[in-house]
């Protein structure tokens, strides 16, 4: 608080300043494939990404750096440096414990277009069940 440790308990007053450190000691994600570009959509600003089951979408949770979103940011900038992969938007989510395709957009237009597509049914996702044993 105001650049000073405090108890958990410490009551807040209006006008002081609340910093909060994350841990870079987080969960492991134990991927079972890499995080693969399946291709790009070409004059729609749309790469689709095959998402690996237990990485989830974006940080939560235990997660911070450990999902799609910090993958595709951190790892694939360097690959492909003329793309802003920091600033891509996500145009729909699948569940962490699910790998599958995962779109996303270059802007916030083009994903509020495939957004939108995905509310109005003009898009649906499909899912396939495999048993382990």
């Amino acid at each position: 608080m105001n650049d000073e440790i405090i108890q958990a308990d410490w009551p807040l007053i209006a006008g002081q300043v609340l910093t909060a450190e994350l841990d870079q000691q987080e969960m492991p994600v134990a991927l079972n494939s890499p995080v693969r570009i399946v291709g790009r959509i070409e004059g729609h600003g749309i790469w689709v990404i095959d998402k690996p089951c237990s990485l989830p979408i974006h940080p939560t949770g235990g997660f911070n750096w450990n999902s799609l979103t910090g993958t595709l940011t951190r790892d694939l900038t360097r690959r492909f440096p003329a793309y802003p992969f920091n600033q891509i938007k996500i145009v729909h989510r699948i569940d962490r414990l699910t790998s599958g395709l995962v779109l996303f957009a270059e802007t916030t237009k083009a994903a509020q277009l495939w957004q939108e597509q995905f509310k109005q049914r003009q898009i649906r996702k499909q899912y396939f069940g495999t048993r382990a044993w």
